[in-house]
């Protein structure tokens, strides 16, 4: 069976999600809890091309996608924002019934630079250790 119709062009019909190899072995990514990664995912999903800065979700959507309650979907935007993958637009208003608008920050977009900023690039895991702790004496 062919794999390309007549015009050249895919017998499939479906759209992919590119995430790139660097982005996945970034300190920025692996640092990142599960549910925030569905939430990247689904804003990379709403993408089209021509809408960044455009793509809007809601917590309570993000809630539904990520499997856990509307305060934590609002950490894990947050999550998103401090690891630099992406950046609030215009915050939303529940009253208007507006969800916010958000921005890739590895897209370019009409009202940045003409190059995607990539901040997640610059994120650095850095070790917690906890306050009280010393380092043992190596007395023999």
């Amino acid at each position: 069976m062919a794999k390309y119709n007549k015009t050249g062009r895919s017998k499939t019909k479906g759209r992919v999600v590119i995430l790139p190899y660097p982005l996945l072995e970034s300190d920025a990514w692996r640092t990142l809890p599960p549910p925030a990664c569905k939430i990247f995912i689904e804003l990379r999903r709403r993408f089209n091309g021509a809408n960044n800065g455009d793509i809007s979700l809601s917590c309570r959507e993000a809630a539904e996608i990520a499997g856990c309650s509307k305060g934590s979907a609002k950490r894990h935007f947050d999550s998103l924002i401090s690891h630099g993958f992406i950046d609030l637009r215009r915050k939303g208003v529940m009253r208007n019934r507006f969800a916010s608008t958000w921005y890739l920050t590895m897209e370019t977009c009409e009202f940045q630079p003409s190059y995607p900023t990539n901040r997640w690039r610059a994120y650095k895991k850095t070790p917690v250790l906890p306050q009280d702790f010393t380092v043992p004496d190596m007395k023999r």
